[in-house]
């Protein structure tokens, strides 16, 4: 997978081939709020980021992803579906008023720039699938997901966007009791449930989410941002 993906995104909404210079420089004011806090987060190297629309080179290594992934969140690029967001991109930007919707659908189904340089840890994901092994052919045939990509999703480090998967969750939070009575994810029951999910993890992503009104959605975007909280090198 190529970490740039997101930037090919931007280009692909904006402008199919060449960069403008009057985008360049609408885009450099845009970022540059956010420019030192990202690389500082990122690690990436300063000039590249810099210069890479000048020089139009867009080197893919993880810095950069992760580089690219701080400034999409800073600049609140990504909609209530936690997808890029066409609109968002072309309203911020000067010079930019052509959207291509095919160009965010054909990225959608990438996972996250950062996350697939990490991996969950194998003591977690063996736990994991031991929880739920109880549950798991009942929720299997009431999500239809593919088994195998419900069996092996954590090991993958995969999690698409897709609503078998997102069912497939709900229905292993329901059988685990993380339900509580007002019949949302509660983080105390999430904490003695599942491990690496303590209450400072838990309640936040249950927080990040409340706002979502599909279960299966809130379900598994929930799981994700617990996932994401137990990434390592």
């Amino acid at each position: 997978m190529k970490l740039i993906f997101v930037f090919s995104v931007v280009l692909c909404v904006t402008f199919s081939k060449t960069i403008p210079p009057a985008l360049v420089t609408s885009w450099n004011k845009l970022l540059e709020p956010h420019q030192q806090k990202c690389i500082e987060e990122s690690h990436v190297d300063p000039d590249v980021v810099k210069n890479m629309f000048n020089r139009n080179e867009f080197p893919d290594n993880r810095e950069l992803g992760c580089y690219l992934k701080c400034m999409f969140k800073s600049l609140n690029y990504y909609g209530p579906n936690g997808q890029l967001d066409g609109d968002l991109i072309v309203k911020s930007m000067d010079n930019a008023t052509k959207v291509d919707y095919s160009c965010i659908t054909k990225f959608q189904t990438e996972t996250d720039l950062c996350a697939n340089a990490y991996k969950i840890s194998p003591v977690l994901v063996t736990s994991w699938n031991q929880l739920v092994k109880p549950f798991q052919d009942k929720c299997i045939e009431e999500s239809q997901v593919d088994p195998d990509l419900a069996k092996n999703v954590f090991n993958r480090n995969y999690f698409p966007d897709e609503k078998p998967i997102s069912c497939y969750f709900k229905c292993l939070h329901e059988n685990l009791n993380n339900y509580g009575p007002d019949g949302e994810l509660n983080g105390d029951l999430v904490a003695k449930t599942i491990a690496g999910a303590s209450t400072e993890i838990a309640n936040p992503c249950i927080d990040k989410f409340k706002s979502e009104t599909d279960r299966c959605t809130k379900a598994y975007r929930v799981s994700g941002c617990l996932a994401e909280a137990n990434l390592i090198d």
